[in-house]
């Protein structure tokens, strides 16, 4: 929630930067830069870092450098077509037309290699050969040739400015799309997890005074999702099965009795039978029928992917189990158990 928090607010001072005249398009790449980083997204972040690059000689270590950073985070058929993609963005957006020396636009446009600060620099070195001084003191004759002399430069001068800031244009546009595209998302992404927080609340709350262990196992679990070794994600797929055992514990506790279940056949529902537990305190506790099946596909499918998860890891087929598995049955213990409190 804090970086999301921290994303919304830098994309909305960025929106509020790129419509200043005064606030400088590198200022708000930079801005950006950081939204993109905060996300992971790899994608834009890779083009954002490039724009305040140029492809000069002197800076091609520096446009290597952010092509090692950003390739380890892709799959090399991915990275080629992205990077493809890249490139038919930088080209079309940096064409601008020269002038001949009859100080006509040339047919075949130039491709600037310059950086977005490089540009801007550009920009301005330029325009101030536009503000040229007629020197104090001389005659109107010779004002008048000074005039004439620095004409076709003032000229050339002042389209190099007009081509340039088109590039410079076209480059904001796109970044101002991709801000738009960022507030869409996160603020669907605010919706979701202002949801999901709601749920989390009261789900701690109950915990707190049914099932503490759990509530210990939980803060485990969000220490163990920050690593970036696999063996913790490991750990965290051990600490939602323990939480759902312990939750099982108290609602419905191992009977080595047997018991009629939903099938109408008798089970023994014991120490390791913390999912049919589970299902059993649904069934004798819920009277509506159609409750009973949302519940019990939700209990099912969560205990089947917790234990097929486990399983890879504890084979040492790591490779197969990604974070985003296990924060997904993380966020869904949280829903089961918000669901299963409320009965």
């Amino acid at each position: 929630m804090d970086v999301l928090r921290k994303a919304m607010d830098l994309t909305n001072e960025a929106l509020k930067a790129i419509d200043d005249p005064q606030v400088k398009l590198s200022t708000v790449i930079r801005m950006v830069i950081r939204v993109a980083d905060l996300r992971n997204d790899f994608k834009n972040l890779t083009w954002l870092r490039l724009e305040m690059h140029s492809m000069t000689e002197k800076d091609q270590m520096k446009w290597r450098e952010v092509i090692d950073d950003v390739k380890p985070h892709f799959l090399p058929d991915m990275f080629t077509k992205n990077k493809l993609n890249w490139l038919k963005n930088y080209r079309v957006e940096r064409e601008f037309h020269n002038l001949e020396n009859n100080l006509k636009p040339k047919e075949q446009p130039d491709i600037t290699t310059l950086s977005v600060p490089e540009i801007e620099l550009r920009i301005e070195t330029t325009e101030s050969l536009l503000q040229l001084a007629i020197p104090k003191g001389i005659s109107e004759d010779a004002a008048y040739l000074e005039y004439k002399r620095t004409e076709k430069s003032r000229f050339d001068a002042a389209f190099t400015v007009k081509e340039i800031k088109s590039v410079l244009e076209r480059i904001r546009q796109r970044v101002y799309e991709f801000l738009n595209q960022i507030e869409k998302e996160l603020s669907y992404g605010q919706v979701q997890s202002s949801i999901f927080e709601e749920n989390r609340l009261f789900v701690d709350k109950k915990l707190s005074k049914l099932c503490p262990e759990a509530i210990r196992k939980f803060s485990s679990v969000y220490q163990r999702l920050k690593s970036a070794d696999e063996e913790d994600w490991s750990q965290a797929l051990t600490s939602c099965r323990r939480i759902l055992k312990d939750f099982a514990n108290v609602v419905y506790p191992p009977t080595h009795k047997p018991i009629k279940c939903s099938n109408g056949k008798k089970h023994v529902l014991g120490e390791d039978k913390y999912i049919n537990r589970l299902w059993q305190f649904v069934y004798e506790k819920v009277g509506s029928e159609t409750t009973k099946k949302v519940l019990k596909g939700q209990t099912d499918y969560l205990g089947e992917r917790i234990d097929a998860l486990y399983k890879l890891t504890n084979k040492g087929v790591h490779d197969q189990v990604n974070k985003f598995d296990v924060n997904q049955c993380v966020i869904y213990t949280y829903l089961l158990l918000g669901d299963l409190l409320r009965i």
